[in-house]
């Protein structure tokens, strides 16, 4: 059995997923990739996360290097924290039974990186009721050093 961290980390990769004012993400930060559909064999959709393993995770995530070994930055708008019990939350709602699981997928040069799955074929408003507990339940965002 894979051993979660308390937390998971979310990019931001569009100025307009952060309402300045508040310094709180929209929802659309959550919605999943359609495209990942076809890779998967439950047909599910993904949305990417890291997983907080550590307190490195943080900077890797908002940080990665160029052909030149220069730090640049992934994501210039921030990142997320997103508590795990919320999304074992959403799972266990009577409204969202079972919409989403999360697993760890290791990719290339990322060790952290895991996945939010929606389920297939769950309406429209469901993931965006789903989106928006997410990005409610996010922390502020996470600008880097550099």
């Amino acid at each position: 059995m894979v051993n979660f961290p308390d937390f998971c980390i979310r990019g931001i990769v569009k100025k307009s997923y952060i309402y300045e004012d508040t310094e709180t993400v929209s929802a659309a930060l959550f919605i999943p990739d359609s495209r990942t559909r076809v890779t998967r064999s439950d047909e599910g959709t993904e949305t990417s996360i890291n997983w907080d393993d550590n307190d490195k995770v943080l900077e890797f995530t908002l940080q990665t290097r160029d052909e030149k070994n220069q730090a640049v930055l992934a994501f210039p708008h921030g990142a997320i924290k997103l508590p795990r019990h919320v999304l074992d939350d959403v799972v266990n709602l009577p409204s969202t039974f079972q919409a989403i699981t999360y697993e760890r997928q290791e990719i290339d040069n990322n060790p952290y990186h895991g996945n939010i799955v929606f389920r297939a074929g769950i309406p429209q408003h469901t993931i965006n009721m789903i989106a928006n507990v997410l990005a409610a339940h996010s922390s502020r965002p996470y600008r880097s050093d550099t």
